[in-house]
């Protein structure tokens, strides 16, 4: 009988693949990867029947918009990115419906009605105003030879008013979604993210670890005492001193730098493309600055800080729980410090060694 034997590492990653969770892909990579695939399958069959005709020149059309769906496809679904192939597919829907109706005739202008459409939803309102614009224009010069004036200019005048009232739609969706994404994704006392803003922003930040490491660190800070705040001269003076805060560590942050309140004065801060050594200074700059501020009413205040880098397997609950954990040791040891937990979960002060 002969055994198998499978080293450490390689059952570690089957076992990793064997109980990962099932991947939550966004509405938008829902949304591209079914456009790409009904897109495909509507439009290579034609290619096909092209071919069988020997109408190689729509049949090599066909065949490009087909196999870029498909690409498409492929790359939303494997790097979950979806800023690059909306251009893609908004660009080749309208240069598609162009180029049939260039070849083919008038008759394959109703292409365009769709393809504008699918345009202003897969790319910003200002971008598609300009793409729309342009492919109208060139219409009209494909098919003013083709149809008669009074055509010409009925087709020309339905696809302005089907742009224009694509475009006036996407720009009140557009100015909602901001004034709705800022409501829930904002604190309302300080201005700055909240918590619902802090999730989605640490998982954006572990794809992209992930894809490309660069160094990704959490810090967590929050008040030392800051009930004794609140008790001794109320809850008006404690949201003066919350505001205080955030303005002196928004001082402090670059303006690539994300800056979050997660709780009454909990903090977080994810700083942009450093690496750990850098992050720490960082925080200890922040807690010395905080140290030696006046608060109103002469108020004196300090910080406890946990700091925590991403690691290989990392995902938004591990990462900031190890942070989570680093705060919780700052203040054990005496508060007013600054913890890190590294790679290997352990625990120490930055003024003990760390750098």
């Amino acid at each position: 009988m002969r055994l198998l034997l499978i080293n450490e590492p390689v059952t570690e990653s089957i076992k990793l693949l064997m109980h990962s969770p099932p991947i939550k892909r966004s509405l938008e990579e829902k949304v591209l990867i079914g456009l790409s695939v009904i897109g495909f399958i509507f439009i290579f069959p034609f290619a096909v029947y092209r071919i069988i005709q020997h109408s190689w020149a729509i049949a090599v059309v066909d065949l490009i918009i087909s196999g870029t769906m498909l690409f498409c496809c492929v790359y939303v679904w494997r790097t979950r990115r979806v800023e690059k192939p909306s251009i893609i597919l908004a660009v080749l829907a309208l240069a598609g419906s162009l180029t049939s109706t260039g070849l083919l005739g008038a008759s394959q202008i109703f292409w365009v009605y769709p393809a504008i459409l699918m345009t202003y939803y897969l790319s910003s309102y200002k971008v598609a105003f300009v793409l729309c614009s342009s492919t109208t224009v060139i219409l009209f010069f494909l098919i003013s030879e083709e149809l008669d004036r009074l055509t010409c200019i009925t087709y020309f005048v339905t696809l302005l008013a089907a742009s224009f009232f694509a475009f006036t739609f996407a720009m009140s969706v557009d100015n909602k979604q901001q004034l709705m994404k800022k409501m829930i994704t904002q604190d309302p006392l300080t201005g700055i993210n909240n918590r619902r803003a802090l999730d989605e922003k640490l998982h954006e930040t572990i794809l992209n670890e992930n894809r490309k490491p660069l160094g990704t660190c959490l810090l967590l800070f929050d008040l030392d005492h800051f009930k004794q705040v609140n008790d001794k001269f109320g809850h008006e003076v404690g949201d003066e001193v919350l505001s205080g805060l955030t303005h002196i560590v928004s001082q402090r942050l670059r303006a690539t730098d994300q800056f979050f309140r997660f709780g009454g004065e909990e903090f977080a801060v994810i700083p942009s493309n450093t690496n750990l050594p850098s992050v720490l200074k960082l925080a200890e700059n922040i807690r010395e600055i905080v140290e030696q501020s006046q608060f109103p009413h002469n108020i004196k205040m300090t910080i406890s800080i946990g700091v925590a880098n991403c690691k290989s397997g990392d995902d938004e609950r591990s990462l900031f729980n190890r942070a989570d954990r680093a705060l919780y040791f700052a203040k054990q040891n005496g508060r007013n410090k600054t913890a890190v937990a590294d790679s290997k979960e352990k625990l120490t002060l930055v003024n003990q060694g760390i750098n």
